[in-house]
C-alpha cells in the first residue's frame, strides 16, 4: 500500500443491520459516523462481535457507501475477513444487531509502517536511497528536502580535504602537513614542555635541575646574569649572610657553633663534635676502651724519669750500674739480646720476626690430638686412625674380616672381597629370581608396570582390586547409573552420587538438601516446551490494545494498510545498523545501508578542518 496518513475517529462503534454470512462481503451497519459525527473512511479496520471469545472477528474494510450506510470487506484479494485476533480463521458469521467497533490502532501502525518502508529496509538493517535519502558522493542534486547517506558524505568531505594541507616554515626547515591524513605534532626539546588545552598550544621553559635544562632564578646578592650567561659577583658569595643553621655531622659539618680555641675535638657518632680544655705541658689523650680518652700524663716508673715539656715528653732510665745476661735460648751480644735457635728444631727467623717452621728435621717429641696432631709416629700397610672417645686420642688398627669375607692390605691400600659361593637364595611373594637376578613379579593388569627398568602405576590396569576413596582423589564409588550427573554426598569425603537425568527438559537444580533433578514450570502466559536436550520458554500470544500515544519499547512493528502518515520516531531508539549518531562517527561506519544524524555530520566536518586554520602558539 502506499504512505499514507491515518484518519483516526473518535471511538466509533455501532451494531449490524444486516446479517454477514461466513463469506459474506458487504454488510450495512447501523451508523457510519463517529461520536464527534465524522464520517468513517476506507480504509479502515473494524472488529465485530469485539466482547465474544468465540466469535469475534477482524475485517478490513476497502470501501464505504455513506449513503447506503454499506461497508465493503477486502482490498481486492482474499485478506479482508479472518485477521489477526479472531476467534478463528474461517466459519464466522455475525446475526444483525451484533456489535461493530473501529479499530484505529491496526489502521495506524499498518500507516506507520507503509511510510517506514520508503525509508528503511524490512529487516530494519538499511535506509532505501531510492526516497527521502540520497546516495550521491558528489552531491550533485545539492537538496535542501532529502538526506545523505553517510557514506555519500564521508566521500564528499574526503574528496574536499584530500586537497588541503597546512605549511609550517621554521628556522630550520619547512614542512607540509596533509589535513586529511596527518597532524601536526609540536614537540618540546631539553629544557622545553609543550601542552594543549582548547585551541591553545603553550610552549614553556622546564624548571632546570642538575640532571636537565631550562630555566632557573639567581639571587642577585651573589650572582650576575648577562646575555643568559650566570656569574659569581666579584666579592663572592657572602656565607654568613647567605647560610644559616647548624651544619649537623651527618652532613659533613661539626653540629657545634663554637669550640675552645687550642682544644682536642672528640667525634660522638653523629652527635655534635665537642672539644676538651686546653692541654697542658706533657698531657696525652689516654683511651679506656669505652668511652671518650681521658686527658692525663705519664708516670715514671722504677728506673725511669719522665719530663714533661711544651709540646715534648722526655722519658729517661735512671740505672746505670745493673748487668744483664743471657739466658737459656738468647744470646747477648753488647747490649743486644737475641733468640738461641737450635739448628732445624721447628723455630726460624724471619724477616726480624720468630716463626714456627713445622718441616724442620730436628723438630722432638709428637704434635697430641687436642693440639691438632694425630698423637702417632709411624704406619704400617692398611692401618687407619680410629677415633678414641676415652682420652680423645687417635689409635692406630686395621679392619678385621668377619664369614665370608676376606681382607688385604697393601701399600695405601685395602682390598675386601667375598669368599662365600655356597649360600642360595630364593624370590619371596613379589619377586622373580632368574640366576643371580632378582625382578618383580606382577599381576597382569594389576596396577603396576615397568617402565624404562623402573616400577610405576597403571590406573587404566583391568583388574585392580579395591575402590579408591574420595580421600585419596577417586570417587568412593565402582559404577554410576546411565544418563545421569555425578553430585558429592553429605560430606566431602562420602562416596559420590549419580542423580539420573534420562526425560527431556530435565535439570539439576541445587537446593538446601542438596542438588535435585526437576523440570521447570511455566507460569502465567508462559509455555515450556521440553525436547530431548533442548527447552523452549515462550510468551503466550494475546491480543494487544493501545491508545494512540502508547509506547512501544524493543517491539517490532509489522502491519500493512494505506492513508497512513508516521511522526515521532525517536532516533535513541534506532540501532546503530540504522542511525549512526556522533558517538558512533561517521568515519567509523563508511557504507550506503545507514544514516547519519546532524550532530553527527556536524562533528565529522568539523574535525576536518575545512576552516580557517590558526595556531596560536603561547611561550610561558
Amino acid at each position: 500500500m502506499v504512505a499514507q496518513e491515518t484518519n483516526l475517529l473518535n471511538a466509533f462503534e455501532t451494531t449490524l443491520s444486516t446479517t454477514l454470512g461466513a463469506s459474506g462481503t458487504t454488510v450495512t451497519l447501523t451508523a457510519v459516523t463517529d461520536s464527534a459525527s465524522n464520517n468513517i473512511t476506507a480504509p479502515c479496520y473494524l472488529v465485530i462481535e469485539p466482547d465474544s471469545a468465540t466469535n469475534r472477528e477482524y475485517v478490513l474494510v476497502s470501501a464505504i457507501n455513506i449513503g447506503t450506510k454499506t461497508i465493503t470487506l477486502g482490498d481486492g484479494g482474499s485478506s479482508y475477513r479472518y485477521l489477526t485476533g479472531s476467534s478463528a480463521t474461517s466459519g464466522l458469521s455475525h446475526a444483525s444487531g451484533a456489535t461493530i467497533r473501529y479499530v484505529p490502532m491496526a489502521q495506524h501502525i499498518e500507516d506507520i509502517n507503509d511510510r517506514v518502508d520508503t525509508i528503511i529496509n524490512s529487516a530494519g538493517t538499511a535506509v532505501v536511497t531510492t526516497g527521502v535519502v540520497k546516495d550521491e558522493d558528489n552531491m550533485s542534486s545539492d537538496s535542501a528536502t532529502h538526506l545523505a547517506t553517510q557514506q555519500s558524505i564521508k566521500k564528499y568531505v574526503d574528496d574536499k580535504v584530500t586537497a588541503e594541507d597546512l605549511d609550517v616554515e621554521t628556522d630550520s626547515g619547512n614542512i607540509d602537513i596533509d589535513l586529511d591524513s596527518e597532524a601536526l605534532t609540536i614537540a618540546g626539546g631539553e629544557g622545553i614542555d609543550t601542552s594543549a588545552t582548547g585551541t591553545t598550544v603553550t610552549i614553556a621553559g622546564e624548571d632546570a635541575t642538575t640532571s636537565n635544562k631550562g630555566v632557573a632564578s639567581f639571587s642577585s646578592d651573589n650572582f650576575a646574569v648577562s646575555s643568559g650567561a650566570v656569574t659569581i659577583k666579584d666579592s663572592g658569595v657572602d656565607l654568613t649572610a647567605e647560610v644559616t643553621g647548624t651544619l649537623p655531622v651527618a652532613n659533613g659539618g661539626t653540629g657545634a657553633t663554637t669550640l675552645t680555641d687550642g682544644g682536642v675535638l672528640l667525634g660522638s657518632g653523629t652527635g655534635a663534635i665537642t672539644a676538651t680544655a686546653v692541654l697542658t705541658n706533657g698531657q696525652l689523650l689516654i683511651g679506656d676502651g669505652t668511652g671518650d680518652p681521658t686527658v692525663g700524663t705519664l708516670t715514671g716508673g722504677t728506673n725511669v724519669t719522665v719530663t714533661n715539656g711544651a709540646g715534648s715528653i722526655t722519658i729517661a732510665a735512671t740505672d746505670t750500674n745493673t748487668t744483664y745476661t743471657a739466658g737459656d735460648g738468647l744470646d747477648l751480644s753488647g747490649t743486644e739480646f737475641s733468640t738461641d735457635l737450635k739448628s732445624n728444631g721447628g723455630l726460624a727467623i724471619e724477616s726480624t720476626e720468630l716463626a714456627v717452621d713445622l718441616g724442620a728435621s730436628s723438630i722432638t717429641g709428637t704434635l697430641a690430638v687436642d693440639d691438632g696432631g694425630t698423637g702417632q709416629t709411624s704406619y704400617t700397610n692398611g692401618q687407619l686412625l680410629i677415633g678414641n672417645t676415652t682420652g680423645n686420642t687417635l689409635a692406630k688398627g686395621t679392619l678385621t674380616a668377619g664369614s665370608n669375607v676376606s681382607i688385604t692390605n697393601g701399600s695405601g691400600s685395602i682390598t675386601i672381597a667375598a669368599t662365600d659361593t655356597n649360600t642360595t637364595y630364593t624370590a619371596g611373594d613379589g619377586l622373580d629370581l632368574s640366576g643371580t637376578e632378582f625382578s618383580t613379579d606382577l599381576k597382569a593388569n594389576g596396577g603396576l608396570v615397568i617402565e624404562s627398568t623402573e616400577l610405576a602405576m597403571d590406573l587404566g590396569a583391568s583388574s585392580i582390586t579395591g575402590t579408591l576413596a574420595v580421600d585419596d582423589g577417586g570417587t568412593g564409588a565402582t559404577s554410576f547409573d546411565d544418563k545421569a550427573v555425578i553430585i558429592t554426598q553429605d560430606t566431602g569425603t562420602d562416596t559420590l552420587a549419580s542423580a539420573v537425568m534420562d526425560a527431556n527438559g530435565e535439570l539439576l537444580i541445587g537446593g538446601t538438601s542438596g542438588p535435585a533433578v526437576a523440570t521447570l514450570t511455566a507460569g502465567s502466559n508462559i509455555t515450556i516446551t521440553n525436547a530431548d536436550g533442548a527447552i523452549t520458554i515462550a510468551a503466550a500470544g494475546g491480543d494487544v490494545t493501545a491508545s494512540s500515544t502508547t509506547t512501544f519499547t524493543n517491539k517490532t512493528i509489522d502491519a500493512d494498510g494505506t492513508g497512513n502518515s508516521i511522526s515521532n520516531i525517536d532516533i535513541g531508539n534506532m540501532t546503530s545498523a540504522v542511525v549512526v549518531t556522533e558517538s558512533d562517527t561517521i568515519a567509523g561506519n563508511d557504507n550506503d545501508t545507514t544514516l547519519p544524524t546532524s550532530a553527527a555530520v556536524k562533528g565529522y566536518v568539523d574535525g576536518q578542518g575545512f576552516a580557517d586554520i590558526g595556531l596560536i602558539i603561547a611561550l610561558g
